[in-house]
């Protein structure tokens, strides 16, 4: 319904409100299948020990903040042993949603706050602050794959066509 409502609104709107419309469009409807085609994760209850390594798969990307990348990492593991962390990584090399990776770093369990709330929500059981990421591998571009990019491409639409914070 909000697609084809922005979709709509685009057709009868001047040029760079049909961009903005667009932009909405494509971003919500990308969100959707998205969502209908992810792959529900296993309940996770380790807990990180040390500083890793830890070989994590890249579950989700959040927009650049500060110099640095922003993610949710699950372990491979799932189950008994398995942890999913908010990250805090550097900029370089880029990752994507689906990357396995291997990160060190400092972990810290959820905060008594807001922000621990919304940790409690996403399943994590705390946030990590890499000081090295290393990429060991990457699956093959699959339809998740190339919706996630042209999600992406979206949201970077936005950023270039809103200001903040209704980019966000």
């Amino acid at each position: 319904v909000v697609v084809g409502a922005l979709s709509v609104w685009g057709l009868w709107s001047s040029a760079p409100q049909r961009r903005v419309a667009l932009a909405l469009a494509v971003g919500m409807a990308a969100i959707a299948v998205r969502i209908a085609i992810g792959p529900s994760q296993p309940p996770l209850d380790g807990i990180p020990e040390g500083r890793g390594p830890w070989t994590m798969v890249v579950e989700t990307m959040g927009s650049p903040r500060e110099g640095h990348q922003v993610a949710t990492l699950r372990t491979i593991v799932s189950g008994p042993g398995g942890f999913r962390l908010a990250a805090t990584m550097p900029r370089y090399p880029a990752i994507e949603p689906g990357d396995t990776i291997e990160v060190e770093g400092r972990v810290r369990p959820r905060p008594d706050s807001p922000y621990g709330q919304y940790l409690e929500r996403l399943g994590a059981w705390g946030s990590l602050d890499a000081d090295s990421l290393r990429p060991v591998s990457t699956p093959d571009p699959g339809p998740a794959r190339q919706l996630e990019r042209v999600r992406r491409a979206a949201a970077d639409a936005l950023t270039v066509t809103l200001p903040e914070p209704e980019a966000g």
